[in-house]
């Protein structure tokens, strides 16, 4: 399947040949042959200066050489309307004004009709010097960190068009208590902008229109993304969306737990169709900043995903600095038939689903204490990321707030796991009947221990969470998983019962639903109630008795694993989110009883590294695991 990277690259006046020629020998080493160079065309100045004019001319001897060479030679066009840098010489254009706060910016509304021009202009000239392509950058957007625009220019349109006479304070208030009024200031958002990018279109077309465009969105303008990828893009050619997943300034392995589960669901807002490409962004391009290890990672995971490619940013854009660029370029250029063979696995993921709602509008608005990023990220236990489905599904906090009773109902008839406070919200809706209590409620006395029964009858004892919530009138069909209990104080002999900590129901309407009187919250002290080598073995317990468990990552260590289906047979993955090298790590499973186990190595290529028992338990693969080097593992 096609990959889709693209290369960043500044326009620098003289290393012409050095530059072209680094960016061939990395072309040898894998599908990184669209190069973007990159054209900031934020308007400065009055009259405004001709940056694309002064910019073309630099880009003309880069396309001519990296023509010679068989690549291609695409503009990035950096900005537009602007990233909100105000700089020294600014522009006379309408400003946007951030319905967010009401604040003006140094970025320009897209319904001046002269800043239209401007873009027009600029957008014709570049395509005059036949670029390969065009891509958007991200300043192409109204929301992420702006509200939308209210500058004089869009209420003006907005009352005229809904014949209303808000004043752009009356209106931001008024979009705070009524859901319909939100809806219908997003889809007019969504249209002013859609209306430049009609203005780049037709630049383009005026010269050439076969001419692609893609598009960079950002991650609370997605549900605009398709709007606005289908007016830049020309009729044939393949729908590519950069997604906003960024890792730089952020080397912490653990964030890669959360940040998996808002890749998968960014690309989930596209349309099936798309290629979604992550943001593998180094921001400023030096490993002061991004590691070259996080950058590997961001990519490799996204390809697990169904993502198509990344955007490079491994080129130092301020100064002409290449050793900066070296270790990216040997991390890439080693792992370019991994890519390739990740990208042809085409994997599909089994176990509990962690479920983004089927409107992209709302994907977003689920945070990152779910049981995906907080828990089973961190355990080694296999989950998905997909849209809402009728298959084994996991909720916690406000999860329940982005589906509706119609999509909860189905939920109930099949396999459901729900923290303490989903099951709360559950059991207010209405749907307690099919859960196995009443309600659930915060206890008089503190939850201090929660004691499971291990197969051979042992009890463990594991610390509560003081915030935990208990269970009000448990069905008597219910099986009680666990006990909680309270301690009146440290050494005290006697506890005093509070009921069970998990219950697991069989309900009518056919489905088991197992709910846990822990929550899942910020990462904190009290996240350790629920991570801890006791809770894994429970959850392996409940997860096996859902046959829901074919494979895990045996051990205490911070390891991302998923198990699934692709077209090389059955895959799984394990990535290390932690800080320690894992020797030989360990998996388990019924699915891996017999098998050979081969990994997939960085030229792209198979090897054998272990091979499962017959009788099955645990097996050593016969590697290291690195942190954030994904390992791809078939049997």
């Amino acid at each position: 399947m096609k990959l889709h990277f693209v290369n960043i690259v500044p326009l620098f006046t003289d290393p012409v040949d050095e530059v072209v020629a680094d960016l061939h020998e990395l072309s040898t080493k894998g599908d990184f042959d669209e190069t973007a160079f990159c054209f900031t065309l934020v308007p400065e100045g009055v009259p405004t200066y001709d940056k694309a004019g002064i910019l073309g001319k630099k880009f003309v001897p880069y396309r001519d050489a990296m023509h010679a060479k068989g690549l291609k030679a695409g503009m990035l066009v950096q900005a537009t309307m602007g990233h909100g840098w105000m700089p020294d010489t600014p522009a006379a254009f309408q400003r946007f004004r951030r319905g967010s706060d009401l604040g003006y910016q140094y970025t320009f509304c897209p319904l001046d009709g002269d800043f239209q021009n401007y873009v027009f202009d600029a957008i014709r000239h570049l395509v005059s010097l036949r670029p390969d392509f065009l891509m958007v950058d991200d300043d192409f957007r109204m929301f992420t960190g702006r509200g939308g625009c209210v500058c004089p220019f869009h209420m003006a349109e907005f009352n005229r068009r809904f014949n209303t006479d808000y004043t752009a304070e009356a209106l931001k208030e008024a979009l705070g208590n009524d859901e319909s009024l939100r809806r219908q200031f997003d889809d007019f958002q969504r249209d002013t902008l859609n209306a430049l990018a009609k203005v780049i279109r037709r630049a383009i077309d005026d010269v050439d229109p076969e001419m692609p465009c893609t598009f960079c969105a950002c991650a609370h303008d997605l549900h605009h993304a398709e709007t606005i990828a289908e007016t830049l893009a020309n009729k044939p050619q393949d729908r590519v969306v950069r997604v906003n997943n960024g890792r730089y300034l952020r080397n912490n392995p653990q964030e890669f737990a959360g940040w998996l589960v808002g890749t998968c669901r960014q690309k989930l807002c596209l349309p099936v169709s798309y290629a979604a490409i992550t943001e593998a962004d180094t921001c400023p391009q030096n490993r002061y900043s991004t590691d070259a290890s996080v950058m590997h990672a961001n990519i490799a995971l996204a390809l697990l995903q169904g993502y198509a490619g990344a955007k490079l940013w491994i080129t130092r854009l301020s100064d002409f600095q290449p050793a900066s660029g070296i270790a990216y370029r040997k991390i890439l250029g080693e792992h370019g038939q991994f890519y390739q063979a990740v990208r042809d696995l085409q994997p599909a993921w089994k176990g509990f689903n962690s479920p983004a709602p089927r409107d992209p509008a709302r994907s977003l608005a689920l945070g990152g204490d779910n049981w995906a990023a907080a828990i089973f990220c961190s355990l080694g236990l296999p989950f998905r990321v997909d849209l809402i489905d009728n298959g084994p599904t996991m909720l916690s906090s406000n999860d329940d707030a982005q589906f509706t009773d119609d999509e909860i109902a189905a939920l109930l008839k099949g396999a459901l796991i729900l923290d303490g406070i989903a099951a709360e919200r559950l059991a207010k809706r209405g749907f307690a009947q099919h859960l196995g209590f009443e309600a659930m409620e915060v206890p008089a006395k503190k939850v201090t221990e929660e004691h499971d029964t291990a197969p051979n009858g042992e009890t463990l004892v594991m610390t509560a969470s003081p915030r935990a919530r208990t269970f009000v009138n448990v069905d008597p069909a219910a099986e009680q998983l666990s006990q909680f209990f309270h301690k009146p104080w440290v050494l005290a002999e006697a506890r005093v019962p509070l009921g069970p900590g998990v219950v697991r129901f069989k309900n009518e309407l056919g489905g088991t639903v197992v709910t846990f009187g822990a929550f899942i919250g910020d990462y904190s002290l009290e996240s350790f109630f629920l991570l801890n080598e006791t809770r894994k073995k429970q959850l392996c317990r409940i997860l096996s008795d859902f046959g829901a468990l074919p494979a895990y990552s045996v051990g205490d260590a911070r390891v991302i694993f998923q198990v699934g289906a692709s077209t090389a047979g059955d895959v799984c993955y394990l990535c290390n989110i932690s800080n320690d090298i894992v020797e030989n790590p360990q998996l388990d499973g019924p699915a891996l009883q017999g098998r050979t186990i081969e990994q997939l190595r960085p030229d792209g290529t198979w090897k054998v590294v272990a091979t499962g028992a017959d009788g099955g338990g645990p097996v050593a693969l016969d590697l290291d695991l690195l942190p954030l080097h994904p390992v791809v593992l078939r049997y």
